[in-house]
């Protein structure tokens, strides 16, 4: 058996539109017309659209020689890209290739 998927479409003005008057549905998928963008509800009144494969960026991050420990990529304490606290501790083998992350302590909480 045959099934269709529909996907409503529009431009951004009119999804904002439908946004602003709560008829967006949670998890119903959108195609953004004017931009080539998917979009998906996350409520009556909200939505995530995603971006295009041209628009995401390779980002890397450098093992740093001499570095500040607790700062990943950093060398001042200061300028890193992810700082830790004491719980969690960052440390780079002898020859700057990798880096280790160390957790002390995970709380779940209660559910």
């Amino acid at each position: 058996m045959v099934q269709t998927i529909q996907i409503k479409r529009g431009t951004r003005a009119q999804i904002e539109a439908a946004k602003a008057a709560g008829q967006l549905r949670d998890g119903e998928p959108y195609l953004i017309i004017d931009e080539n963008r998917l979009a998906v509800g996350t409520s009556t009144s909200g939505y995530s659209s995603f971006a295009k494969t041209e628009e995401l960026k390779d980002e890397k991050v450098a093992v740093v020689a001499n570095g500040v420990p607790g700062y990943l990529g950093g060398t001042t304490g200061t300028n890193g890209v992810l700082r830790t606290n004491s719980s969690i501790t960052i440390q780079k083998d002898i020859n700057n290739s990798f880096m280790e992350l160390a957790v002390a302590n995970v709380d779940f909480g209660t559910f």
